[in-house]
């Protein structure tokens, strides 16, 4: 009986898996996007609860926060733009991307933001900015949406620092994302360039060299 139980323990895992797998579509996903980018700020209580206990989250500007600190995240962010929608911009991009992890559904999505009127109240911020949106989610049949965010991490593509074609080891214009990181949250966790770590990986890897990426 004992090795029967984890036959049967192996089915049910391998049927939750593949569950998640055709689950995790860009159109399944979608309802969870909207409700994300809708209610930052505008409705902190629905932001929070797309959120599974003992999630984790990591902004460029907010830094690190636990699951205990996200409602008052949110509620900060509601006080930098009174009026919701009317006073920043924050909205999917495009079409969002995904994949079925370990039971899990990992998506990358596309964004825009922007105060209205562009660096109202913050100067020189690079107004409008895109950026992405990296969360891992999990099937909720309890959630409105279908599933709850366990991992949120969001970085701008104003960070950014593009690789000399020539020598893409060369990071000898990184003080410019350094710059922009020292007026964030920021305690340090990007001070090292991508670059030569990317470089030497596709040299080992045999995958070439990249001309441009964004990290």
């Amino acid at each position: 009986m004992c090795g029967r139980g984890k036959e049967i323990e192996g089915v049910v895992l391998l049927v939750l898996l593949v569950g998640v797998a055709r689950s995790c579509t860009v159109e399944d996903t979608q309802p969870l996007l909207t409700a994300m980018f809708e209610s930052l700020g505008n409705d902190c209580k629905a932001w929070f609860s797309l959120f599974g206990e003992g999630a984790l989250y990591y902004h460029q500007h907010d830094g690190f926060k636990t699951y205990d600190e996200l409602m008052q995240n949110c509620e900060n962010y509601a006080a930098f733009c009174p009026g919701g929608n009317s006073t920043c911009v924050f909205q999917q991009q495009t079409v969002h991307q995904v994949q079925a992890v370990n039971g899990e559904c990992h998506i990358l999505a596309p964004y825009l933001w922007s105060e209205i009127p562009a660096d109202h109240l913050v100067p020189n911020n690079l107004e409008p900015h895109t950026g992405w949106e990296y969360i891992i989610a999990q099937p909720d049949p309890t959630s409105k949406v279908g599933y709850n965010m366990t991992w949120f991490a969001e970085i701008e593509t104003s960070y950014a620092a593009k690789y000399h074609v020539g020598d893409p080891t060369d990071s000898s214009v990184y003080w410019w994302t350094l710059d922009l990181l020292e007026g964030t949250a920021s305690q340090g966790e990007c001070n090292s360039p991508v670059a030569p770590v990317l470089t030497d990986y596709f040299a080992t890897n045999g995958g070439g060299e990249p001309a441009d990426a964004v990290p």
